[in-house]
């Protein structure tokens, strides 16, 4: 890249601001004998007055590595600043954005996963949904007010610091200790030069009287010198015969040895400037695969919580550039974060499997339970509950608490037909409204918690079947409509969904289906996953057999197909919605080991692709997860040795024993069943 960054800017806004940032840029952690740190770009004309200089930008951006947006109401609106943005996310990717809040708001909405734009009015609106999790920005708003707009204002320099941190794939302690070190150094050469030119301008004067006086003695010697000169030149004349005819002869020689060693030199130069060549191309090499590795490593750290299997992927790759201990340090941070979700996850799924019934966001006896609204402004509280469905001793309660004025309602009015029955589900659906389902009595609640009777729904309509019902399940969202899987224990599945003013009401669009084990037997649904592009569910049930089922409209939903009779565990969907492709882990059976397999349905049937490789004896794969990108597979099996494959070759590329981690003991997440979150389709 020609330029590390790109100061994309407005000029009514941010003039005095963007010349300022771009000097700390260029001068933080500089070398002694180098120009400038980073070469930074920032246009110093305005585009709206000389809009022809738009292909110069353009060039530009393409050459620049990171975009550094000064973001403020005035660029927000700026339609140059638009212009770069939406070049910059056609050609890069959002997480080379770094943002420097100069005037305005930014506030992030963690429900919605992006900007909370009725009071965000600093960020362009074509920004809208590019960022995975809230981005990192740096707050100049305090410092441009400051008389000081240099590294020499110690809040700016912090500020301009973050942003150079981040440009060059290092930490900003880092980068500011680098700084101080190359200062200190500067000062340490400026005393020695005073101090060497102090001693120069002593020996100067001591050489001055010293020629003084040899200058006397020189006219003494000299006029016995001139004596000398006139016998010593008969003797010359002499002397340069016999030198002239020696020197003729020298000469002859000289020159031919001076050919034969010119070429030996210049043969010997020209290895010598090969041999440096190779050393400085070798070096910058390894310098562009340590910067790929360091950044590899940041967004290692950064995801380790948020999406450790992503996380783990980063560290891999990193790893894989440059073994060092950064990259062995970051993998080995991710592995101990892994292990310690997966031990939560254990505990979870053990607290949502409670008796014979499944699929339900219930909480087990002496715990509580609580969910948040989308909004963040509501939270459902949910008492203990006991382990007999139609006991009234701990049946359990359900309050909402709303977050701004701290106030405590619980929800009543529809306990007339379900007061005997035990809470099986409670959850926000859509943006105001709450449901709650006691066996298989579903109920609508406003978001204050008063019983909306009309619009409520009895699933299974007598009952004893309610008596031998399993699980219920909130799965998402689809148009204006919330959308809900039901899952039993005898295997049955139902679709239906709650939107406008007609309640709780079947899926036209969805249909519905009976996927009833023919049997009689329990067999409950213990798992419903679906795919990004809506189109697909898989069904897991307690047997351990895993079905495919249809959730596009076009086509309703069919009987579901066949995937796995039985050792089914765990599932996940690749996150590509184009890549329409799934992995089964299992357990060990009777007839075969665990295995990880992959499924392709891109023709709407489950076609086998073969299995991941996990190594001889190794116990079974329990919690398993794919990287944002789709590129890696990641799993922890029952002894927390953490394992990659390429997802499309299914090589398996690295095993990692736990080392010094702590591996929790009598931890099976096969054995339990985890219930997946609110997500839309």
């Amino acid at each position: 890249m020609r330029y590390h960054a790109f100061i994309s800017y407005s000029h009514a806004a941010d003039g005095q601001l963007a010349p300022a940032l771009q000097r700390a840029l260029q001068q933080l952690a500089k070398p002694l004998f180098k120009v400038r740190a980073l070469n930074v770009f920032r246009d110093e004309t305005s585009l709206s007055a000389t809009p022809h200089l738009w292909g110069t930008i353009e060039k530009a951006l393409g050459e620049s590595g990171y975009l550094v947006l000064l973001a403020s109401p005035v660029a927000a609106t700026s339609p140059w600043v638009q212009k770069e943005v939406d070049f910059w996310l056609q050609n890069k990717s959002a997480d080379t954005i770094l943002i420097g809040l100069t005037e305005g708001e930014i506030i992030w909405n963690e429900a919605q996963n992006d900007f909370d734009w009725e009071k965000t009015n600093a960020i362009p609106p074509n920004l809208a949904g590019q960022f995975l999790m809230e981005p990192l920005y740096m707050d100049f708003r305090a410092a441009k007010t400051g008389e000081d707009l240099s590294v020499r204002n110690p809040d700016f320099k912090k500020k301009a610091a973050g942003l150079a941190a981040a440009i060059r794939g290092i930490a900003v302690n880092d980068l500011i200790g680098e700084d101080i070190r190359l200062q200190k150094k500067a000062v340490r050469l400026r005393n020695s030069a005073i101090a060497a030119l102090l001693v120069l301008l002593s020996a100067t004067l001591g050489l001055a009287w010293l020629s003084n006086e040899n200058a006397k003695a020189e006219q003494a010697q000299r006029i016995v010198a001139e004596e000398q000169t006139a016998l010593a030149e008969e003797r010359k004349g002499v002397a340069e015969k016999q030198t002239k005819i020696a020197e003729d002869r020298l000469a002859a020689l000289k020159k031919a040895r001076d050919s034969v060693i010119d070429a030996q030199v210049l043969a010997k130069e020209q290895e010598l400037l090969a041999e440096q060549r190779k050393k400085e191309t070798e070096a910058e090499a390894e310098r562009r695969i340590e910067q790929a590795s360091l950044r590899q490593v940041a967004q290692a750290y950064r995801f380790q919580y948020a999406d450790p299997f992503t996380a783990a992927a980063s560290a891999f790759e990193a790893y894989q550039k440059r073994k060092s201990d950064e990259t062995a340090e970051a993998l080995n941070a991710v592995h101990e974060v892994l292990i310690e979700r997966r031990r939560i996850a254990a505990e979870e799924k053990i607290m949502e499997r409670s008796g014979g019934w499944s699929n339900t966001a219930q909480v087990s006896k002496g715990q509580r339970f609580t969910r948040l609204s989308r909004d963040g402004n509501r939270v459902l509280v949910i008492t203990e509950r006991g382990e007999e469905p139609y006991s009234q001793e701990l049946r359990g309660e359900v309050y909402v608490l709303d977050n701004k004025t701290l106030e405590l309602k619980q929800l009543q009015g529809c306990d007339r037909r379900t007061g005997n029955y035990r809470l099986e589900y409670a959850g926000f659906v859509g943006e105001d409204k709450i449901m709650v389902a006691r066996a298989f009595y579903l109920d609508l609640y406003t978001s204050e918690g008063r019983c909306l009777e009309e619009e409520s729904y009895m699933l299974i309509g007598t009952k004893t079947a309610a008596s031998t019902a399993g699980g219920f399940l909130v799965h998402g969202r689809r148009r204006q409509d919330t959308f809900f899987i039901a899952g039993s224990a005898s295997g049955c599945v139902w679709v239906g969904k709650v939107g406008g003013d007609k309640g709780i009401r079947r899926s036209e669009e969805l249909s519905a289906v009976s996927h009833c084990d023919v049997t009689k037997e329990v067999n409950a649904v213990f798992d419903i996953q679906v795919d990004p592009s809506n189109t697909f569910g898989l069904l897991q049930f307690q047997s351990g057999r895993v079905d495919l089922f249809f959730l596009d409209g076009s086509r309703g939903i069919p009987k579901s197909r066949l995937v796995l009779e039985k050792g089914g565990q765990s599932m996940i969907f690749h996150p590509s919605k184009e890549q329409k492709s799934f992995v089964v882990a299992t357990d060990t059976t009777a007839e075969q080991a665990p295995r990880l397999i992959r499924w392709n349905i891109s023709r709407r049937v489950p076609v086998l692709v073969g299995e991941y490789k996990t190594g001889a004896n190794a116990p079974a794969m329990d919690f398993i997860g794919i990287s944002a990108n789709g590129k890696w597979l990641v799993a922890l099996d029952q002894e927390c040795v953490l394992r990659i494959w390429d997802f499309e070759s299914r090589k398996l590329l690295l095993s990692q024993a736990p080392g010094g981690l702590v591996c929790p003991d009598n931890i099976s997440l096969l054995s339990v069943h985890y219930l997946p979150s609110l997500r839309s389709f």
